[in-house]
């Protein structure tokens, strides 16, 4: 068993010896993998990044935050306090409207309390729902 697994390897360390004499040092730094974007929450307690309009909590309101934008994940930063991590929403490049809404009830909740009646004439109805189940 040993004799046919180091003739197998025989050939990878032939191949890699004749890569080795091509390979570079890894950089002293590593490159950032999030981009640093600077956005303001509206007076409905949203922003707008990437053309996606995410809902953040109302004590934010008027406020500049620092948002470093990952694959997966939204950070927003007022001053270098983290004050809210959001999900990412990615829209599909094929989508003829290249527009989507991540609304989070919690964070709308509680304006919506104060105005019942706002609810009912509400843009993001449908999507401040949690599942399916409540849509029904």
């Amino acid at each position: 068993m040993a004799q046919v697994v180091e003739r197998l390897n025989q050939t990878f360390w032939e191949r890699f010896a004749v890569e080795t004499t091509h390979l570079q040092a890894l950089p002293t730094y590593r490159d950032p993998d999030y981009e640093v974007l600077t956005v303001n929450v509206t007076t409905y307690s949203t922003l707008n990044m990437r053309c996606i309009t995410y809902t953040v909590p109302t004590r934010l309101k008027g406020e500049t935050l620092t948002m470093p934008l990952y694959h997966d994940r939204l950070l927003g930063f007022g001053g270098s306090v983290q004050v809210v991590a959001l999900a990412r929403l990615h829209v599909p490049g094929n989508h003829a409207i290249r527009r989507a809404r991540r609304i989070n009830y919690r964070h709308v909740m509680e304006s919506l309390r104060r105005k019942p009646q706002a609810f009912l004439s509400c843009l993001w109805q449908q999507d401040s729902f949690p599942s399916d189940n409540y849509r029904q």
